[in-house]
C-alpha cells in the first residue's frame, strides 16, 4: 500500500472511530475479542481468558459460586 493510501485509510479509521458511540465500541470489542479467540491456534490462549474471566460452567447456567 502505498503512503496516500495509508494516510487515506489512517484518517478514514480516525473518523470512523470519532463518530462510534460507547454501544457501538463494546459491539466491536466483544465481536473482536469473539473472533480472536474463536481463531486462536490452541485452545490454551482462549482457556487463559476463560479461567482469566470467571467463567465457569455454572456462570453460563446463571449459577453463583459465592459464599
Amino acid at each position: 500500500m502505498d503512503s496516500k493510501t495509508q494516510e487515506k485509510l489512517d484518517l478514514a479509521v480516525q473518523r470512523y472511530v470519532e463518530a462510534l458511540d460507547l454501544d457501538s465500541i463494546c459491539e466491536l470489542a466483544r465481536d473482536n475479542l469473539r473472533r480472536y479467540y474463536q481463531n486462536c491456534p490452541t485452545n490454551a490462549e482462549m482457556q487463559r481468558f476463560i479461567d482469566e474471566m470467571e467463567v465457569t460452567d455454572a456462570s453460563i447456567k446463571g449459577e453463583t459460586n459465592e459464599n
